[in-house]
């Protein structure tokens, strides 16, 4: 994986740290530790995951800890999208996946 950081400029209020290519268990401690930088600068935080083109399963639930701690995630591919909907509104019968009370229709599955 490859991390591009944009938009973090002293005295930015946010910091937009691109990621490219494949997001894997492996990577997620270089992720965290770059948040962590901003987080203590104070900044807001946002993932560009436009240029993303693959995310194991472990790399799918930390975007989703991600987004429900506040970072936003910008310019999700339809994959990842789908991926991370689906463990917000689950099949009936089958538990949802943290505490996100968002509706279907915001993930397309209305």
């Amino acid at each position: 994986m490859t991390e591009r950081v944009e938009g973090a400029e002293k005295g930015s209020e946010v910091a937009i740290l691109g990621l490219v290519g494949t997001l894997s268990a492996d990577a997620l401690e270089v992720v965290e530790e770059k948040l962590g930088e901003h987080r203590q600068a104070g900044r807001k935080l946002a993932l560009d995951l436009k240029d993303l083109r693959e995310v194991d399963r472990k790399g799918c639930e930390y975007l989703r800890t991600l987004e429900e701690s506040g970072v936003e995630l910008r310019r999700m591919p339809q994959f990842l999208s789908v991926e991370i909907c689906s463990a917000r509104h689950p099949l009936p019968g089958e538990e949802p996946v943290g505490n996100d009370t968002r509706n279907r229709e915001e993930c397309g599955n209305g």
